[in-house]
Order: structure tokens, then sequence, then C-alpha cells
């Protein structure tokens, strides 16, 4: 039987991604591949890969925050970002700065279809849960006025 070797540290350290997509989908594929089911595992991959790109992309947008503050395409220039979460919530963007009290609040949506108004509503709401700050804070959600949204 024909295994399949792959240097993981040269994929991990060239791009990230392709380790991400490996361990995704070819990984648990193995056995297909070998026995070259090829077209099967491709239909398992379009059916998961528009939540695979969704994921990426939500890792490069929270990637791209070092160079909008250097850019100075933000508001203000953050001094810590990441993503937040609960057991049952999740904001894929909180980005502030000590200093000012300003923080920012960004959800990441990768859709061929339109972002419905009821995700900003959802950011708005979960927004308030967050407890840095709360009383002395400037929250911030970049929108762009009709640009990917769609009232619903």
């Amino acid at each position: 039987m024909e295994r399949y070797h792959i240097n993981i540290k040269r994929i991990a350290w060239s791009d990230p991604k392709k380790l991400v997509f490996w361990f995704r989908y070819l990984f648990p594929n193995q056995s297909y591949l070998e026995i070259q089911e090829e077209d099967y595992v491709l239909e398992k991959i379009k059916k998961d890969f528009a939540n695979f790109v969704a994921l990426i992309f939500e890792r490069a947008c929270l990637d791209k925050i070092p160079m909008l503050a250097k850019e100075g395409k933000l508001p203000f220039k953050p001094n810590k970002w990441g993503k937040w979460w609960t057991r049952n919530e999740e904001i894929d963007i909180v980005a502030y700065n000590d200093r000012t009290k300003e923080i920012i609040f960004a959800e990441c949506k990768w859709s061929i279809k339109l972002v419905g108004l009821n995700v900003l509503r959802s950011l708005e709401n979960k927004t308030k849960k967050v407890n840095w700050n709360i009383d002395d804070r400037t929250n911030i959600m970049p929108y762009l006025p009709g640009v990917g949204l769609q009232r619903g």
C-alpha cells in the first residue's frame, strides 16, 4: 500500500493554509486517494469548501489588522487584537487600544450571497457582552452602507 509522504514542517512554514487543507480534506481521505477515488474525494471537498474558505477568510482578515493599523486605515492604532468568544457566541475581530479605550468589533463573512442586516444587529448585541472597559469605551463597527448587506 502506497502512502503519501509530506513534509509537514515545510508546508506549515511556507503556507499554514495548505496544512489546514491537508488535514481537513486529504489526510482523512488518504485511503480513497490510494485506490484512485479522486472524484469521490473531490465531491466531499466541494460540499464543504465554502466552510473552509470562510475559515481561511476570517483568519486573513484578522492577520490584516497590523498592516491596516500601520497604514493608518483604521480609526485608531490597536495594541491588541484577536477573536472573542464565549461558549455560544463569537466575534471574528476585536481590536482595541488600552490607552485610548477605543475598540473595533467586526464580523468577517465569506459568502456568495449578500449578508443580512441581522448579522450587524447580532454583532451589536454581542458587543454588549464584551467586558472590556464597558462603561468607558468607544465602540467602532466598520460598516460600508449598501455594500454586501441586505435587509433581513
